[in-house]
């Protein structure tokens, strides 16, 4: 069980994995979710993971990250995360997260299911949302995006430009925030990440039960100053997830010259294929290997909409 501890932690506040080349940054509105059956939880849709995924690992872990349905900015939800504690181990803390990454649960080796950070070769200036913070006990919370990209020579990767906002006061209303993305090189990235925590020192297992942080409307500012907001203005459906053999794609709007790419978690391009134009759109999958996967979907070269899926083996 030492290993739930090592991965409640990396949840917490880490930084260290990020995969891959490609840009993908897909509802920042956090208005689409999804529910796991098995463990009774919600967990945003796209690129976004939370700290509720332990559950797969122990059953008995609280669950941190909540759909908020009353205290929202725009839209119908918005993020809550909540700092708890876990009985199972003598009532240590738990602090809830909203990070950019993928989450495949693995019992052999239970440290490498979390891998924060997604594809992005953007150089974005500046990093927008709003928050609202209800610390105990004079907590602070934690706000922090970061670019990286992988040094092949050194075989490790090299932050290349980061964001961050703590928070230790009250803020009892939605309030906006409007961060400089800060360089430290020239660089062009190959990952983002985005963490948000109720406890900034959670991952050390130093913070106090009943802190809350309120997140909505993420969004980035290009090298131009265009807003590119992190959410999918087309909705797009997949099914069935997980699939087998084909998988089918319905756009919520005509598109007029669409095509996939999929990735698995390493980063690694799988397919990129175009679809031509329509709505409605089928792609085989059944040369591929079972497992956890990314997809993006462009019309025109602009990326539109993105998630995961996995592949089951055909039986």
């Amino acid at each position: 069980m030492k290993y739930i501890w090592a991965i409640i932690a990396y949840f917490c506040l880490s930084l260290s994995y990020s995969y891959g080349q490609g840009e993908f940054l897909i509802n920042g509105g956090l208005e689409e979710w999804t529910r796991d059956t098995l463990y009774n939880y919600e967990e945003p849709t796209g690129p976004w993971t939370t700290a509720n995924r332990i559950a797969a690992l122990s059953p008995s872990a609280p669950i941190t990250t909540f759909k908020e349905t009353e205290k929202v900015v725009a839209g119908n939800y918005a993020a809550k995360m909540v700092t708890d504690e876990f009985d199972l181990f003598a009532g240590l803390p738990v602090t809830g997260n909203l990070s950019l990454g993928t989450f495949d649960p693995d019992n052999n080796n239970p440290i490498s299911s979390l891998k924060l950070g997604i594809p992005f070769t953007d150089k974005p200036s500046r990093f927008k949302g709003y928050y609202m913070y209800f610390p105990e006990n004079g907590d602070s919370c934690a706000i922090y995006l970061q670019l990286t990209k992988y040094n092949q020579a050194a075989g490790k990767k090299d932050t290349l430009a980061e964001a961050w906002l703590q928070v230790g006061e009250t803020v009892d209303e939605y309030t906006y925030f409007d961060l400089p993305i800060d360089y430290f090189s020239q660089e062009t990235p190959d990952s983002i990440t985005i963490v948000c925590v109720p406890s900034v020192y959670g991952h050390l297992f130093q913070a106090e039960v009943g802190s809350t942080l309120y997140i909505d409307e993420l969004a980035i500012d290009n090298a131009t100053g265009i807003t590119i907001p992190m959410f999918a203005e087309v909705q797009v459906q997949t099914f069935p997830n997980p699939v087998t053999d084909i998988l089918s794609l319905n756009s919520s709007i005509h598109l007029e010259n669409a095509s996939l790419k999929l990735f698995d978690l390493s980063g690694r391009e799988h397919i990129s294929t175009n679809l031509g134009s329509g709505k409605a759109f089928n792609v085989s999958l059944k040369h591929l290997s079972a497992g956890h996967y990314i997809y993006q979907l462009f019309d025109k070269d602009l990326l539109i909409n993105g998630g995961k899926l996995a592949i089951r083996p055909l039986h």
